[in-house]
């Protein structure tokens, strides 16, 4: 895989570069419009890091494959909410750690943070769930060990307490 960045005459930067794709197919392509020639590189790193399926790829990087592949397989308001839920809650703190280096340790103290927010726990849950759905589809597909949401356990409850039942006369 070779690359080449060069200036445009309109200031800004370019990168052309070959690829094989999941076919095994050959290709030749370019990315127009970086400020810098170190932003046209790092992009490049990215790219060629998220068609190799490897597990030492980022999460951030890692959730942007997830999510091109289950907004097919999924309702957009379902990915509305796995968006969000990745965005606000799982990111911040796991975003630039590479999927193989996350441990249950890590996880424990990421839910003791939500935790103390106070969130409901059927929410904790879901949130925990994101997470877990993430690291299944990177053990089931990049070669991922093990998922390390399963050694650090749950958070919170798949059901919500009952709630008082009020009569009116």
């Amino acid at each position: 895989m070779s690359c080449n960045a060069k200036k445009d005459p309109n200031g800004t930067w370019r990168i052309q570069y070959r690829w094989t794709d999941w076919t095994g197919t050959k290709k030749k392509s370019q990315k127009r419009g970086f400020k810098t020639k170190k932003e046209a590189e790092e992009w490049y790193a990215h790219f060629m890091l998220q068609q190799s399926s490897d597990p030492t790829m980022t999460l951030a990087d890692f959730w942007e494959i997830y999510k091109a592949d289950m907004e097919k397989r999924l309702r957009k308001t379902t990915m509305k909410q796995k968006e969000y839920v990745m965005n606000d809650k799982v990111l911040p703190y796991f975003g630039k750690t590479p999927i193989n280096e996350i441990t249950a340790p890590m996880i424990r103290k990421w839910q003791g943070e939500m935790m103390e927010k106070e969130f409901k726990p059927t929410y904790l849950k879901t949130i925990h769930n994101q997470l877990s759905a993430i690291l299944n589809y990177a053990v089931n597909f990049y070669d991922l060990r093990s998922n390390p949401c399963r050694k650090a356990g749950s958070m919170g409850k798949s059901k919500a307490d009952e709630r008082p039942y009020c009569q009116r006369r």
